[in-house]
């Protein structure tokens, strides 16, 4: 059974304080070719590689870089995806072709001259041996260097069988080389080298079949941007029944509709909404967002979004151009030190959890998603002990152990 786990918490917004410290890009004021940023990333060097409407520019804080059409072998001024793989290469999604940069020579993809189903490129991701998946408006290629592999109707083997839409806008890959495939209309999709699991809205409930962007948290847990029904959570792992759905309704996120997100090095969530700006979540209740009412930022529309090495955001939007805010200037974000030695397992759990650590008495507080306190205890363990919450019911929830002054927080994930 699919399950949805969201309820209504009256809870006061937690709203972050840091210091805004933006930055505005646009045909006016740079070299950006053109205000509609659709694409975003950042290679080893901090050099920002930016696709637009009109080229793709790169900049490294000082000098602008453009490629077009005319003096380079990008195969279209409309860039909709990039991404770097292992070896430094620039792979840029248009709307004629796939490209390969090397920094020196430039490869073309279109179904003219390789196996690539489409020329419209919508997504770009790499597996583990290197191989290219890309998402386009007919079907998934991917590319192993010499030869193609296609998830298509067009294609007459099991592949054919897979794809409950060929439009794809997202394409997320984890360290275990599950792909998960958001399709517009046919819902989720995970892909394995044996297998493949759908979740839509027919056969398991899912509030929105269109998935328009999914990022992967440490823990591996799928986030996933929808343009009706906000943000998705799938748990643990791609044939669990946990999940978690953040909108308008119960919760504190101010948008329904997501293009792009974005998991920190904190494993923090940042959006880029249809309507509402950036949206930033912490856990709990802790929701934000910039917009330009409380913020400068010139427009609500965001398509992309990436973090830099020296902790700055770059927010690509709808026709204003490209902008930047200190997101390493926040300040009111909590950081504690964990007790020494403390472990909490399994995780997930049918609900006892064990806890290690050197001994003394520990405060247990464990809040649901949305912040809500479900449990509350004082335990004195000398070397491990057991603590019971059979009682919850399936889900996500925050873990927070106070130990002689010092604290840890965790997630934790129930499934019985």
């Amino acid at each position: 059974m699919y399950k949805f786990f969201a309820s209504i918490s009256l809870l006061s917004i937690s709203v972050l304080s840091f210091s805004q410290q933006w930055t505005i890009y646009n045909q006016v004021n740079s070299q950006l070719p053109q205000n509609s940023v659709r694409a975003l990333t950042v290679d080893d060097a901090n050099n920002k590689w930016i696709g637009t409407d009109n080229g793709l520019a790169v900049f490294d804080g000082s000098i602008w870089t453009v490629y077009n059409e005319s003096n380079s072998g990008l195969p279209s001024n409309i860039v909709r995806c990039i991404a770097i793989d292992s070896q430094n290469n620039k792979w840029i999604g248009t709307t004629n072709g796939l490209a390969k940069f090397d920094g020196i020579n430039w490869t073309v993809y279109q179904p003219s001259n390789s196996d690539i189903p489409d020329n419209l490129i919508k997504t770009i991701d790499f597996d583990s041996q290197g191989d290219v998946w890309v998402g386009t408006t007919t079907g998934i290629g991917r590319f192993d260097g010499v030869n193609w592999y296609v998830y298509s109707s067009n294609d007459s083997s099991y592949n054919s069988q897979i794809l409950t839409s060929e439009n794809i806008p997202a394409i997320d890959i984890s360290n275990e080389d599950v792909v998960a495939v958001g399709t517009i209309n046919g819902g989720l999709i995970y892909l394995t080298d044996t297998s493949y699991t759908l979740f839509d809205s027919w056969t398991t409930g899912l509030p929105d079949n269109t998935i328009l962007c999914i990022s992967h948290d440490s823990d591996g847990n799928r986030w996933m941007g929808t343009p009706g029904a906000g943000i998705l959570v799938h748990y643990s792992n791609h044939t669990s029944n946990i999940w978690s759905q953040f909108n308008m309704w119960n919760s504190f996120n101010p948008s329904n509709s997501i293009n792009t997100i974005l998991i920190d090095n904190e494993d923090r969530m940042i959006a880029g909404s249809q309507d509402a700006g950036v949206i930033f979540y912490l856990g709990g209740a802790n929701w934000t967002s910039l917009d330009s009412v409380n913020s400068n930022l010139p427009d609500n529309f965001i398509y992309s979004l990436a973090l830099d090495n020296e902790g700055v955001l770059w927010v690509g939007t709808y026709q204003n151009g490209l902008v930047t805010l200190d997101y390493s200037n926040w300040v009111g974000i909590e950081t504690n030190t964990p007790p020494k030695q403390s472990n909490v397992y399994p995780n997930p759990s049918n609900g006892i959890f064990w806890v290690d650590w050197e001994g003394g008495e520990a405060l247990i507080s464990v809040y649901d998603m949305f912040g809500k306190e479900v449990y509350q205890k004082q335990h004195f363990f000398s070397k491990k002990g057991a603590f019971d919450l059979s009682h919850l019911a399936n889900g996500m929830y925050l873990i927070q152990i106070d130990v002689n002054g010092q604290r840890a927080s965790n997630r934790i994930i129930i499934s019985k």
